[in-house]
């Protein structure tokens, strides 16, 4: 897996033919379908693919490194690649085991400071103290796990608070048969709400924390868009109330005779003139909002002009057909990436 499509347009290549790119075939293309449930095993084969094309044709086509420092260069790529994701599906893992240390200890240092009972914290404790926390984190960590809230699809509310309660009720059960906490109990008790508690606000607030960051630093630029239907016009809208959007013109997906504007923008051209538009106007954003056949196009443009920093997203086709009554109140917008 991985690679095929280079080895075959390398043979037709070597055979004395060209590799050309169709433009009126379509093909939907469900990215990540074939590795989603294997993602380190896919991503291995991916680089396990660029070292097989490198040593197959190293010898046709030469180079001047050698095939050592070749391999090793993807090596440490896919190491890079793999740690990167590793540490991104960890991040939530390690804020979950903060926070139920840290409310742990929180209610503990608060009950036993209340009502003047020796530090739990003493070196005297260490070893039971230690074994608490391991236990606890155990009890939440697993149930986030059994609960699947880990996954980005079921990362609910729902879920979260579930996986707080079920650890919650194992933990508080255990430690009834733990007598030297007997006084810990209320603590724990405590704790066991907060940790439930934090558990669920950091999903719920650090995303719309993230969101608003985002916007204060991030403006999103000169924007043209490429549409004239019910999408197109939202679209606008939406750019509208963007105040760090400025909205260059229209680009009209069918050719013939063009009309001047388009709820208050100019329209640039046509289709076929996005090369010729994009290099003049410098913009950031093209936004695509038309089911008509624009691939060609765009990777013409950025193929033959220098269109530095430039952001492509489209609108999934299907809800181009759609009529404004039924369109979603956020349109979705993809990335397109050559």
């Amino acid at each position: 897996m991985y690679g095929e499509d280079l080895d075959l347009c390398a043979k037709v290549k070597h055979s004395g033919f060209g590799v050309w790119y169709h433009p009126i075939t379509s093909i939907i293309h469900f990215k990540g379908k074939s590795s989603g449930k294997r993602s380190v095993a896919s991503r291995l084969a991916f680089y396990q693919a660029m070292i097989l094309f490198s040593r197959k044709y190293r010898q046709t086509y030469g180079t001047f490194f050698p095939d050592w420092l070749i391999s090793f260069a993807v090596l440490l790529q896919a190491g890079i690649t793999l740690g990167t994701g590793m540490v991104a599906h960890g991040k939530a893992v390690i804020i979950d085991i903060v926070c139920i240390n840290s409310m742990l200890v929180l209610s503990l240092l608060i009950r036993f400071d209340f009502f003047k009972f020796n530090n739990p914290y003493d070196i005297s404790n260490a070893g039971m103290m230690l074994f608490m926390h391991l236990f606890c984190s155990s009890c939440y960590i697993g149930a986030l796990v059994y609960r699947k809230v880990y996954r980005r699809d079921r990362a609910v509310l729902v879920n979260v608070l579930a996986a707080g309660t079920g650890a919650s009720v194992v933990f508080m059960a255990f430690l009834f048969f733990v007598k030297s906490m007997a006084y810990s109990r209320i603590a724990f008790g405590f704790a066991a709400l907060g940790i439930t508690a934090c558990l669920a606000l950091w999903r719920l607030m650090v995303p719309r924390a993230l969101g608003h960051i985002r916007k204060f630093m991030y403006s999103t630029g000169r924007v043209i868009v490429l549409g004239n239907g019910p999408i197109a016009k939202r679209l606008l809208k939406d750019l509208e109330a963007d105040p760090t959007a400025a909205v260059l013109g229209i680009i009209w997906p069918q050719s013939g005779k063009l009309p001047s504007e388009m709820n208050g923008y100019p329209v640039l051209g046509s289709l076929s003139d996005i090369p010729r538009i994009l290099a003049r106007e410098r913009c950031n954003v093209l936004l695509i909002a038309s089911d008509e056949a624009w691939y060609s196009y765009v990777i013409s443009a950025l193929s033959s002009h220098s269109v530095k920093d430039l952001t492509v997203r489209w609108v999934p086709q299907e809800l181009c057909g759609l009529a404004p009554a039924n369109l979603p109140a956020s349109i979705p917008l993809k990335d397109f990436s050559v």
